[in-house]
């Protein structure tokens, strides 16, 4: 039975939820789609079930280290607004930032935006050798790849591209990805995404630290970075899903 379907808009039992009122992240919203007893015609079929989890994991194992990019500009935001709120605040006659324990502040900081920098880069190299991404290293892809811009927009470039053709032949280079390379991937991914979006958290209550109480007013944006980083910990698996898919992809399948 085929799980990847494509619905068109207007079919029967097909409608539109409420969007949801986040937290955080309001610049991706999240809208529930309801599929009430619909039936799809095996023309809207594109994926079967074997292919279906593969892609799945590969798509997954791409994006989950874009998730951890995300996590690390979060970061990389908390820590400027943290040396900026330094730089300008004063203590004691003194600027914060001349102050030791503030400095360990914001060494710690400093420190977490190159741990999540490092995580999300890692995850993205696995990805590269033994992920979605390396498919782009086929021979199709190298080759579309040298072709200037305007002629892939064109007509024909795009009905070649969505023809059956080339998709059984990425389907078939998405099936060769062996068991290994794709748990390989998936384990980076999974440690990228929670490691880093944990660090987006470490330093949004290390900048809220170190503003106190005159930085949790809305003027400040100091609580935006404080949501965004929390929903960042639940988005895309929470990071307790992600826990467990490191120990399945990578450590269980090495430990006796």
């Amino acid at each position: 039975m085929g799980i990847g379907a494509m619905v068109p808009a207007g079919t029967r039992g097909l409608s539109i939820g409420k969007t949801e009122i986040k937290m955080g992240q309001k610049g991706c919203p999240a809208t529930e789609v309801i599929l009430d007893d619909v039936f799809v015609p095996d023309k809207y079929v594109v994926i079967d079930g074997l292919l279906a989890g593969k892609r799945l994991q590969a798509v997954l194992g791409s994006s989950r280290a874009g998730v951890a990019a995300i996590g690390t500009g979060v970061a990389r935001g908390a820590f400027e607004r943290a040396l900026k709120w330094a730089q300008e605040g004063r203590q004691g006659g003194r600027p914060l930032v001349e102050h030791q324990s503030v400095q360990f502040i914001l060494a710690e900081m400093l420190r977490n935006v190159h741990l999540g920098r490092f995580c999300y880069l890692t995850s993205a190299l696995v990805d590269g050798k033994d992920g979605m991404l390396s498919l782009m290293q086929s021979g199709p892809a190298r080759f579309s790849g040298m072709l200037p811009g305007w002629m892939l927009r064109t007509p024909l470039s795009r009905a070649i591209t969505r023809s059956p053709l080339v998709t059984n032949y990425m389907n078939q280079q998405m099936l060769a990805i062996d068991t290994a390379r794709r748990q390989r991937c998936q384990a980076h991914s999974s440690m990228a995404k929670w490691s880093a979006t944990d660090i987006a958290m470490k330093n949004a209550n290390l900048l809220m630290e170190l503003a106190g109480e005159f930085g949790f007013g809305q003027e400040q944006g100091l609580e935006k970075i404080y949501r965004d980083a929390k929903l960042l910990q639940i988005y895309e698996g929470t990071n307790q899903l992600n826990m467990i898919h490191t120990w399945n992809n990578f450590i269980a399948r090495t430990a006796d």
